[in-house]
């Protein structure tokens, strides 16, 4: 027999965590037991203590089946909600099995969520160890990827529904910001993501700053007794080789994790050429994970991670033949607290704090052409936060506040090796430095109501941005579905009202007086906030327990749209803004989540994003940037990808044995050019084949497509030890597919070509 019980909150804090107890008549059971949530891609294990008492935290919100398959008893399959940041309390009372009776334990693939206000994609560890990466650092950004409404531009670089640079990606409840694609930092590893949900719309007012998609993960260890791990090693194409490893040990009060990955490889970024001219890297990262029961009512987490990176930058044919080498150097040390204290029933406090330290800079060697750069650029962050959940009769509600202070500083230096390249008049070298404070704090009030099978999810924030220029706004919110139980249907709405930085990187540079005699002509604009409605209807429908239907429509209306531009012809990129921009869409997606030993998923996107000058924020340079000052005209947003389509299927014909293929299609970025570029001059400092992908008519690059075969084996199963072989082949067919082709020495970056991974793990 199984019984529960609970306070039945919503907060709407991301997470919540189950306390419960595994009991015979009135004997407590050590026993192991599974979480598998919504179309059985989020999956957590756990095991009791003696006293049968187990708690399982960081569970996003939703629906959710605990299993539970003991020898000699009656299997347990009891579905439960996780509403509330507070605790979700329940008791599970185990039968003795009879004898010669057949059970079958019943599927929970079509947990459909009936009253989730917005569209959310909630992704699980076993879901992220499954994909096998064909450049390290991209794992879990390849999860992402293959997610609606998000598209890869040049080196890794995450774009939600058309936005520049306004991923925040949030660690263990504290927000990152700053760009975070492996060409610039150092992404966080797949073995460190234990899971993670993903918005880009319905998103609650907690959340602020960049808002283009909201990323919330947790690298918690699990809640298993005892030592626990997983070691790994992988090597394949361009002389790629990686390990990880990841060692917990869990108590009936405490969970501690270690992980550690290091990697090197021959194509880290994505070149401008098929040749992949000086595309090495090495990095090591690590991370320590630690979550305490202080009581009954409290309970802190610890973390502290650091990495490194060093990495050449690609070059093209004639910087190759001139012997140019320019190298990029990171380097990372954060740590954080948390601490959550339950008052009672109905109330919940949470405080937490981190300190950040990143630096990154990039070399060139002096045969470096047309251009040497050298740069470094940091900060230093701190960020805290405070606030309380709490429930009164069907009102979830929650009010906090948090901050961030940071201490920016950035470092330029050139030198001109070829005027060819410039306007008349460049100035040929430059040394620049400088340092500032940038405060950020911010409010919030959210209350969630449900009566019946309606959920309106509303909130507030205040946001206060002072940097370079100075600003704050009020942002309402606002998210409602409907649940129809004979139907299995879910209708939803949402609006959000959101107030984006702009991006930190390079800002002062793009903001100094000291760039006043670059060049013949220059603009300096204040790169101010963007301000911007989102809106989105939607619905999820699952038919014949078999097959789930999530659609979306979306209205993206941005005032000071951001973007990034180059200065000169350095690579070195700043933040700028347009006066608007209109991004559309729809999108949808099917899955099949376990059938005849077959999971499948398909996705399409359709996105329509122009923008209209003229700019209203950041640096202007040359004759070029005469005509952007003077241009109303509307154009497509770098991003503006119309057709975006992704399809997986596993298949798992023995318990041992499984395959699984991957296909995606892309309709093309568009093609930045002027009308009198020598297609001649293109041809040798790309070559043909790059050329040839490239729709100069249309103005975009041509379609691009790949698909990609793995495969895996389990060697060894017995108990928790699980040896694993696994195979990847990305790009099957070979094709050259290049992602972006806009200006010299900037901006082309070639997808990977057929490639060989492998893979092999054991846990234990």
């Amino acid at each position: 027999m199984v019984t529960g019980f609970s306070t039945h909150l919503f907060a709407q804090s991301e997470r919540g965590e189950v306390l419960g107890e595994i009991v015979a008549g009135a004997t407590p059971l050590m026993v192991s037991g599974t979480v598998e949530g919504e179309n059985g891609l989020f999956l957590k294990h756990f095991e009791t203590g003696s006293d049968g008492r187990f708690n399982i935290t960081h569970l996003l919100f939703g629906n959710y089946a605990l299993k539970i398959d003991a020898t000699g008893f009656t299997p347990v399959v009891l579905p439960f909600q996780v509403r509330s940041t507070l605790p979700l309390r329940m008791t599970v009372r185990l039968d003795v099995a009879p004898v010669q009776e057949s059970i079958t334990v019943s599927s929970t693939a079509n947990m459909l969520d009936g009253i989730q206000a917005s569209s959310a994609v909630a992704i699980g560890q076993d879901q992220i160890a499954a994909k096998l990466p064909s450049q390290p650092g991209r794992g879990f950004l390849d999860v992402i990827a293959d997610q609606p409404g998000w598209i890869f531009e040049a080196n890794g670089v995450l774009h939600p529904r058309g936005s520049e640079y306004q991923t925040q990606l949030v660690i263990n409840g504290v927000p990152r910001t700053e760009n975070l694609s492996p060409a610039f930092a150092m992404p966080i590893p797949a073995n460190q993501v234990d899971s993670a949900q993903v918005r880009t719309a319905g998103i609650p007012a907690e959340y602020g700053r960049s808002l283009g998609g909201v990323i919330d993960i947790t690298t918690a260890p699990g809640a298993a007794r005892g030592w626990h791990g997983n070691l790994a090693i992988s090597g394949g194409s361009f002389a790629t080789a990686t390990g990880d490893v990841d060692v917990s040990y869990g108590t009936a009060r405490q969970q501690l994790a270690v992980f550690a990955q290091g990697y090197r490889t021959d194509r880290y970024l994505d070149p401008p050429v098929l040749e992949n001219f000086g595309n090495h890297a090495n990095a090591q990262n690590s991370r320590v994970d630690e979550e305490i029961t202080l009581s009954q009512s409290d309970t802190l987490h610890l973390d502290f991670s650091q990495a490194s990176l060093r990495a050449s930058v690609p070059n093209e044919a004639v910087q190759e033949q001139a012997g140019q080498r320019q190298a990029r150097d990171s380097s990372q040390y954060g740590g954080s607290a948390s601490w959550q204290h339950t008052v009672s029933p109905d109330l919940l406090l949470t405080a937490a704090g981190s300190a950040l330290d990143t630096d990154a800079s990039l070399q060139s060697n002096t045969q470096s052409t047309p251009i040497i750069v050298n740069q470094q650029r940091g900060f230093r962050q701190g960020w805290a936060r405070f606030d309380v959940a709490g429930h009164h009769g069907n009102h979830n509600w929650k009010v906090g506040a948090d901050s961030i202070l940071r201490h920016v500083q950035e470092r330029l230096n050139y030198t001109i090796t070829d005027p060819a390249y410039f306007d008349p008049g460049t100035q040929q070298q430059l040394n620049f430095q400088a340092q500032h404070w940038d405060s950020e704090p911010a409010a919030f009030l959210e209350d969630n109501v449900y009566f019946g099978n309606w959920n309106v999810a509303a909130g507030l924030r205040y946001d206060n941005y002072s940097f370079v220029v100075h600003d704050d706004a009020w942002s309402p919110r606002v998210a409602v579905s409907r649940f129809f139980p004979v139907a299995h249907l879910t209708l939803h709405a949402s609006y959000d009202r959101v107030f984006q930085f702009p991006a930190v990187e390079n800002l002062l540079l793009a903001s100094s007086s000291a760039l006043d005699s670059v060049s013949s002509f220059v603009k300096r604009l204040p790169v101010e906030p963007s301000r911007a409605h989102y809106f989105e209807v939607g619905f999820s429908n699952t038919v014949a327990d078999k097959l789930t239907i999530t659609a979306n429509i979306f209205l993206r209306d941005v005032q000071n749209y951001a973007d990034d531009d180059t200065l000169l012809n350095t690579g070195v990129s700043f933040p700028i803004t347009t006066r608007s921009a209109r991004i559309h869409g729809e999108e949808i997606t099917l899955s099949v989540p376990d059938s005849h030993h077959l999971t499948a998923q398909l996705s399409y996107s359709n996105q329509n994003g122009t923008a209209a000058g003229p700019i209203t924020g950041g640096l202007l340079l040359g004759d070029e940037g005469v005509g952007e000052l003077a241009d109303t005209s509307r154009f497509p947003i770098s991003q503006d990808q119309r057709n975006t389509l992704r399809a997986q299927v596993r298949w798992t014909p023995l318990p041992r044995l499984w395959a699984g293929a991957h296909a995606q299609y892309n309709s093309g970025l568009p093609v930045e050019l002027d009308s009198d570029t020598d297609q001649d001059q293109l041809r040798k400092a790309y070559g043909d084949q790059i050329v040839d992908a490239v729709n100069f008519d249309r103005g975009r690059v041509r379609p691009s497509s790949s698909i990609d075969l793995s495969g895996g084996i389990h060697l060894l199963r017995r108990g928790d030890r699980d040896m694993q072989m696994e195979f990847h082949v990305d790009n099957l067919g070979n094709r050259v597919n290049v992602i972006n082709f806009a200006s010299l020495f900037s901006g082309t970056a070639v997808g990977v070509p057929r490639s060989y991974q492998a893979r092999l793990s054991f846990a234990f």
